[in-house]
């Protein structure tokens, strides 16, 4: 559940960031910079995102971690290990 609204909260606020950001070498620090001081809210939203993505990478890696240690990759059940 957890990591599934953090999922949606990284699509709403990569979709806003996409708006602003052009990924070339040579603009790439100063179109961060714009956001983070001409964007309304552009901090904000940058922080949601990073803290957003760590949060939800944490939450996969103890998702695995339980999976691994309790052995519910073995027998009946190793179709869930690949799907998780």
């Amino acid at each position: 559940m957890i990591a599934t609204l953090l999922f949606f909260v990284e699509i709403m606020t990569g979709l806003f960031l996409m708006i602003y950001y052009t990924p070339a070498p040579g603009v790439a620090y100063d179109n961060m910079l714009r956001i983070l001081s001409n964007v309304p809210m552009g901090q904000f939203i940058r922080d949601i995102h990073r803290l957003g993505s760590r949060i939800y990478g944490g939450r996969r890696v103890a998702a695995y971690g339980r999976t691994f240690l309790t052995g519910s990759y073995k027998k009946p059940r190793q179709f869930t290990w690949a799907t998780a």
